[in-house]
This record gives structure tokens, C-alpha cells and sequence, in this order.
């Protein structure tokens, strides 16, 4: 057709006085190239006034009306680029980009554009509310040794960023962990310091201890001066009563750790670990009490060890697996903003399977709020309505003849889940969210993959795999393995969450009156009652 066209204006401008055909494609090339540049001004000008009536809703029927080609287009013979133009941009640019209108081929990224809302960042078209400089943003979120992680295009959050190597994240600081603890310790407090056990980053001199015929006297370790009936505190002897701690509570800290008590108040001599014990709701763990491994909150885990970390995916996830006393717990996390929280727990006990829901709901092998108590095997499972009117109940499962025990508190829409005394003699085989309880904390399930400083890669790590964990819940909610791994919270949701915030009635005083009588974890209880806006998830707690 092009040919026809070209042929019938080289005889009409022939017969106007042209002279030569040369003059002719000359004349007819102008005339051409002026007729494109005005049909692609208009389709501008009216993708233009569609779009601007409504920038947002039904922009994609808008691209298929305006920008695609009509069926008798034919790709240029010169043109190696791609058939479809939308897909071809999106293998180049992500899944937000897309192709620019009524270009005759499409065989480079200059060919391609950001969806609206969307920018251009390493390649990528991300959200527009990307950090502008991600090394700038995680210092600003990890301190100075704060670094984006590897192949995260678009920094949002302190997930997105990681420690310089040879840092390890501390109370949300990166901290330069010594390598050699002992050595360290002596650079530290002298010759006669010794590491204190238990600690995951040796970094500040509290981390270290004197030898026993050493005391501390202003942060050097010097011989004992004291007689033996004498105890050195603040650079005098005090008198021992018959080789008592001159101060119980710091002598039981110092043996258990932070959360040792002396195991009686009114005792009057304090002289071993016996006569110390843990703080209620901690438990000992290789000589030091720890808090109970559990999951809570938006949610927050506690290992076996006592290490906490969040993961704010959203999908099914092995809590534990200790095959030793047949017992799995899986967690159904679900998420709301920025974030996630524990909605569902299923507790598998032998050939039974017990789920815990949002307000209160149960259910014993699929059938649902049978009568409680009852007696499952040797497991005894009970129910205490704890607040009626907030919806706050607590499930415990208590073997029967075992000393251990399981509480689910659901409250609303929140589902806690604690582990009461988890010795070593029944979860030594434990592994799952809640750690390897022989190998350490985040542990892969090869047994030998480390997850610490990764708490995204560890949570799709332990997502339910249904072909080796089993299938617990009555119910199969997306996302599931394989076809789909945990899912994260979206960049809109995000944006949406800043704004409800801005217009929360809830402030920081508000939140910290909430947690005022939250003994453990009472940061964690702050965080949660701002992220939230929601001052009951307190009662979480």
C-alpha cells in the first residue's frame, strides 16, 4: 500500500514541475515525515485528555484503547526489536514498566517508561518512595556501618539494609563485634577479665567479667583486697555474714544473667547459683535464664537461646518440630499495613490437631469450640477467659505427665503463642522459627545454614512445606509452598499506613502508658501499640 501511495505523489509532483525523481523522494520524504509528526501529536494530545480525566482508575483499559497497534499493523521490516511491546518492557525495566505509545519499534530501554507512581532506579522501576540515597538511609537506620543489603533495588525500611561485614546489629545499631572474646576482654579490663557467657556481640566492657580472685575496681580487674569474709564493692571491703553476698540481686545477675533473682527475698545469705533462680516468665537455659521461646506481637520470636527477631511476612510457618515428644506447631501470619501479625496457631499433638484463631475461635481435628476441658492422649487442654469484653482467652496445653505446657492467648485478632518450661529433655531435637535448640539460634533445615542476620531469607526458610511438614490447618491460605513464597507487604500499603498514622490519635505517651505494667518486652509493647494504632494489643502482653 506504502508503495502505491509513493508512486501516484511522484507522479503528481512530476507534473507540477518537478524535474528530477530525486527531487521528487526529497519533496515526498518531507511531506511524510510532516504527516507522522502530526498523526503522533494528536494521539498525544488525546491519550492526554483521556487519561487526564481519571489518572488512576482503569489506566490500563486506557493503554489498550490509545497506545496498542491496530490489527493491521505489521512491524517494520528493519525493526529485530519485540512483537509485544508491554511484555518486552517489562523484561527490561520489572513489572511496573511498560511501553511508550506509538514508537515503530521496540528494541531498547529507551523504548520503555515507569508506570505512574513508579521511577527508574538501577534498571528497576520502583516505587517513588524509595530512598534517593540508600547508603545515606541505612546509615541514618543502622548508624554509621549500615549498608544496603545486595539486590534490593528499593530501600524502604531497616529490612532492607544489613551491616558492613564484621558488624553485627545490636539494639538496632550496628556494633563491631569482637572476633576473639577473650582477648578482647583483656584489651578491655586487664589480664584477669574473662568473657561473660551468654552474650551474642561482645562490644562494651560490661560484656566482660573478672577472674573469681579478681574483682573490678573502676573497669580494671586487680586481685581480690578483701579478707576472706569480705566482699569489694565500690572500692571498699564490706563485711560477708558467714560468706553471704553483700548484695544478692547483683550476685544472682551476675551468675544467671539480667533476668536472676535470689530465690528467696527474705533469705538473709545469698552464696550460690542455688539460692538464685529465674524472674517469672524466664526460664534457664544453659545457666542462664532467658525468656520463654514464643511468638507474639507483629509479630516478634524468641528463640530456644533467647534471641529475638521479626519477620513481617505473610504465609504458613513451622514454629517447632521436636519429633522427640511428636509435637509441631505452625503459625499463620497475616498481613495488615507495613506489617504482620500471628492471626492462627495449630498445634499438632500425636494424631490430633488443635487450632487456635482470631477472637477466641478453636477447633479440636476440624471440629469447631468443642466443649472445654477435655483430655487429648496425655495432653490436658483448657480455656480462661482472661477479658471478656476485649475478647482475650487463653488456651493452655499441659501434658500429663511432663512438667511442659503450651499458651495460645488470642485477643481480637491477634494469636500469641508462648512455650512453658522447654527443657532440654524434650525439645533437644526442636528445630523451626523458634530455633535449632542444639545447633543455635537461626539455623537453616540443613542443619547447618545460618540465618542471623537475615530474618527474611530465615522466615521463607521455614515456610510450612506441605510435602515434609504436613498440612495442619483445615483451611489452605495463599501463599503456598511451592507455588509461592512468603509475601511481603506491599509499597502501597506502606504509603496507606504513613497516612493513618499521621492521623492516629494514638501517640507515643499514649503507648507507653498502655505498656506501663508490661514487665518483659515492654518495647517491644510500645512498638506494637503505634504500629497497630491500637492500644488493647497491650493486653497481648
Amino acid at each position: 500500500m506504502a508503495s502505491t501511495v509513493h508512486g501516484g505523489l511522484v507522479r503528481d509532483l512530476m507534473g507540477y514541475g518537478a524535474e528530477t525523481v530525486s527531487q521528487v523522494e526529497e519533496v515526498a520524504s518531507e511531506v511524510f515525515d510532516a504527516v507522522d509528526e502530526v498523526a503522533g501529536e494528536i494521539q498525544d494530545i488525546a491519550a492526554e485528555e483521556v487519561l487526564g480525566k481519571d489518572p488512576v482508575h482503569n489506566q490500563q483499559q486506557h493503554q489498550r484503547e490509545l497506545w496498542t497497534w491496530p490489527d493491521d499493523y505489521h512491524r517494520p521490516s528493519w525493526c529485530w526489536g519485540s512483537w509485544y511491546p508491554d511484555s518486552f518492557c517489562q523484561s527490561r525495566l520489572g513489572q511496573f514498566g511498560q511501553s511508550i505509545p506509538w514508537r515503530q519499534c521496540y528494541d531498547t530501554n529507551d523504548d520503555c517508561r515507569c508506570m505512574e507512581g513508579y521511577t527508574l532506579l538501577n534498571g528497576q522501576c520502583v516505587v517513588q518512595n524509595c530512598a534517593a540515597d540508600p547508603v545515606w538511609f541505612c546509615m541514618e537506620q543502622l548508624g554509621p556501618n549500615g549498608q544496603p543489603r545486595p539486590w534490593h533495588y528499593c530501600l524502604e525500611s531497616v529490612h532492607d539494609c544489613q551491616c558492613e561485614h564484621g558488624y553485627q546489629e545490636v539494639d538496632g545499631v550496628c556494633r563491631q563485634c569482637a572476633s576473639d572474646p577473650t582477648w578482647w576482654c583483656k584489651t578491655q579490663l586487664g589480664q584477669a577479665a574473662l568473657p561473660r557467657w551468654g552474650r551474642s556481640c561482645y562490644h562494651v566492657p560490661s560484656d566482660c567479667k573478672c577472674m573469681d580472685t579478681h574483682v573490678n575496681d573502676d573497669g580494671v580487674c586487680i586481685p581480690n583486697p578483701c579478707q576472706q569474709g569480705y566482699s569489694y564493692v565500690h572500692g571498699q571491703c564490706h563485711e560477708e555474714i558467714d560468706g553471704c553476698a553483700w548484695d544478692p540481686l547483683w550476685f544472682c545477675m551476675d551468675i544467671c544473667g539480667p533476668h536472676g533473682i535470689p530465690r528467696d527475698e527474705s533469705a538473709h545469705c545469698v552464696r550460690t547459683v542455688n539460692d538464685c533462680m529465674c524472674e517469672h516468665g524466664t526460664s534457664p537455659f544453659d545457666g542462664t535464664c532467658v525468656p520463654p521461646p514464643s511468638g507474639f506481637g507483629d509479630p516478634h520470636f524468641i528463640t530456644f537461646h533467647g534471641h529475638e527477631f521479626q519477620f513481617h511476612g505473610e504465609c504458613d510457618m513451622v514454629l517447632v518440630k521436636a519429633p522427640s515428644i511428636d509435637l509441631d506447631i505452625h503459625v499463620r501470619t497475616t498481613i495488615r499495613y507495613d506489617y504482620s501479625f500471628i492471626s492462627q496457631a495449630a498445634i499438632k499433638l500425636g494424631e490430633h490437631v488443635f487450632e487456635v484463631g482470631s477472637w477466641g475461635e478453636y477447633l479440636l481435628d476440624g471440629i469447631s469450640t468443642p466443649d472445654l476441658p477435655l483430655i487429648v492422649g496425655k495432653h490436658h487442654i483448657s480455656v480462661e477467659i482472661l477479658n471478656d469484653i476485649k475478647k482475650k482467652f487463653r488456651f493452655t496445653i499441659r501434658h500429663a505427665d511432663q512438667g511442659r505446657s503450651i499458651d495460645v492467648v488470642s485477643l481480637k485478632d491477634y494469636v500469641a503463642v508462648k512455650l512453658v518450661n522447654s527443657t532440654e529433655a524434650d525439645y533437644f531435637d526442636a528445630v523451626g522459627l523458634m530455633g535449632h535448640y542444639a545447633k543455635g539460634d537461626m539455623v537453616a533445615r540443613d542443619g547447618v545454614t545460618r540465618f542471623d542476620e537475615d530474618p527474611v531469607a530465615f522466615g521463607n526458610e521455614w515456610q510450612v512445606r506441605a510435602a515434609r511438614d504436613g498440612r495442619l490447618f483445615s483451611d489452605a491460605r495463599e501463599p503456598q509452598y511451592p507455588r509461592e513464597r512468603c509475601r511481603m507487604p506491599a509499597a502501597s500499603a506502606i504509603r496507606a499506613r504513613g497516612r493513618l498514622l499521621g492521623e492516629s490519635a494514638v501517640s507515643q505517651l499514649d503507648a507507653e502508658a498502655a505498656c506501663f505494667e508490661v514487665t518483659q518486652h515492654r518495647d517491644n509493647c510500645v512498638q506494637d501499640v503505634l504500629r497497630s494504632k491500637d492500644v488493647e494489643m497491650a493486653l497481648l502482653y
